[in-house]
């Protein structure tokens, strides 16, 4: 399933290629023979890949056995998409692709390779792509197809491409493990404040470089996804001296912003509605120690959500949450008057 081998592609659907008589696996004629397939009308077998009842009932055994395989391979893919993070809470999203990956293609790997341990494995047949064409992997039939006029290209192809089914094991074991380790690995914005660059420490370890932010705080803020649970977050200067640290609860599927040394400065989440939604409204946030977990979906981060156009009032429109922030002093007012949203 693995390794690749020569097939033969023919841009055609498989209704539209006119199969000869004879089984698409072993090539015995089927004019005779007496099969479930010689009892189906000549316009039937032309438009579709026919096989002796001796390789029916080998394609059925096969089935038999990939069908264990197959949920063998996504029940391993599932278990390592969502067991991964927490094993190896501090891999990256690549390692864990790699884990629920390899573990999903283990099963694949053993039927492909079960044909040469006990000729378990499947015999050359016809697989339909849909409008991306048909693949033929018994040379002698596509070359016999070829002759009678229809385009077909040879190409080496591992078994997993063209096999539809199993590719979408493959596909679901990664689809979650994005989720899960999107979910583990939690979004923390990272924004400097200060006037000079200040470097990130996470449990001890170094972790980024974060460049004072300036006039343009939405350019200088760092997004960062960090394992979810307690971490000891740790700001240091140039000279290498401490300037923040918090130990902050990381929860999953949230984001959160973390401003050191930020005491001066307030934040808030600002609500614009747009068309019959009139929506305005300011929401300080709260924390001593410059760490805030969001409970609601950020649009825009550091920079205000664009103005409503005073013409547009019939649309249904919609709201728009802004994460800002400002020195204290020039903070709105139900802001700055907000003990818990100045800090200590």
């Amino acid at each position: 399933m693995l390794w690749p081998r020569r097939v033969c592609w023919a841009p055609a659907e498989v209704a539209a290629i006119e199969w000869p008589a004879e089984c698409a696996t072993c090539g015995v004629s089927l004019q005779h023979a007496g099969s479930a397939a010689t009892e189906r009308s000549a316009v039937e077998r032309s438009a579709q890949p026919a096989y002796c009842s001796t390789c029916l009932a080998d394609h059925a055994r096969h089935a038999a056995r990939a069908r264990a395989f197959g949920a063998t391979a996504v029940l391993l893919g599932v278990v390592a998409s969502l067991a991964f993070p927490l094993l190896e809470p501090r891999a990256g999203l690549g390692w864990h692709l790699l884990a629920a990956a390899a573990l999903a293609l283990l099963p694949i790997a053993g039927l492909g390779s079960a044909r040469a341990l006990a000729g378990w494995g499947s015999a050359p047949r016809v697989y339909g792509l849909g409008p991306l064409g048909t693949c033929i992997e018994r040379r002698e039939l596509a070359e016999r197809i070829a002759r009678e006029g229809r385009r077909s290209q040879a190409l080496w192809l591992p078994p997993l491409v063209y096999r539809i089914g199993w590719s979408l094991i493959v596909a679901l074991a990664l689809g979650l493990s994005v989720v899960a380790h999107g979910w583990h690995h939690p979004r923390v914005w990272v924004i400097n404040l200060t006037r000079e660059r200040l470097w990130l420490a996470v449990d001890g370890a170094l972790w980024a470089a974060v460049e004072a932010a300036g006039s343009d705080p939405a350019r200088a803020a760092i997004e960062l996804r960090l394992p979810r649970g307690e971490r000891l977050l740790e700001a240091f200067d140039e000279r290498h001296q401490r300037v923040a640290s918090v130990r902050a609860l990381l929860e999953g599927g949230r984001d959160h912003v973390y401003a050191p040394a930020s005491d001066t400065f307030c934040f808030w989440l600002e609500s614009t509605g747009y068309g019959r939604d009139a929506t305005r409204q300011v929401r300080p946030l709260s924390s001593h120690a410059r760490f805030f977990t969001l409970d609601t979906e950020v649009d825009s981060w550091f920079t205000a959500a664009p103005e409503p156009p005073a013409f547009d009032r019939r649309s249904s429109g919609g709201t728009l949450t802004a994460l800002r922030q400002s020195p204290c002093a020039l903070a709105p007012e139900s802001t700055r008057h907000s003990a818990s949203a100045i800090g200590p």
